[in-house]
């Protein structure tokens, strides 16, 4: 994966626009749109997409336990069952 698509990545999950994270990505204006579009199809692009969502939300669940300590062992369960089974495709 090159360090263009990585950054696509990225820039994909701020709007979940492929032409406008190509753009931010370093990809011409030109090929915009379809790179952004062959990027979403690619794999490797979508396992790393997915990875990177589910890092960020699992970061932030631990900003929102030490906000909110009462959460219970229960919703913790299930946040993190919801955080394994994720796939954002």
């Amino acid at each position: 994966m090159t360090e263009k698509q990585k950054l696509f990545c990225e820039e994909y999950l701020i709007d979940l626009n492929a032409t406008q994270a190509a753009l931010r990505a370093g990809y011409s204006e030109k090929t915009a749109y379809s790179i952004g579009n062959e990027n979403l199809k690619k794999p490797e692009i979508q396992e790393k997409r997915n990875q990177i969502a589910k890092d960020v939300l699992m970061e932030n669940f631990g900003k929102v336990q030490e906000k909110y300590p009462a959460f219970t062992d229960k919703e913790t369960y299930i946040i993190k069952s919801l955080y394994n089974q994720a796939t954002y495709s």
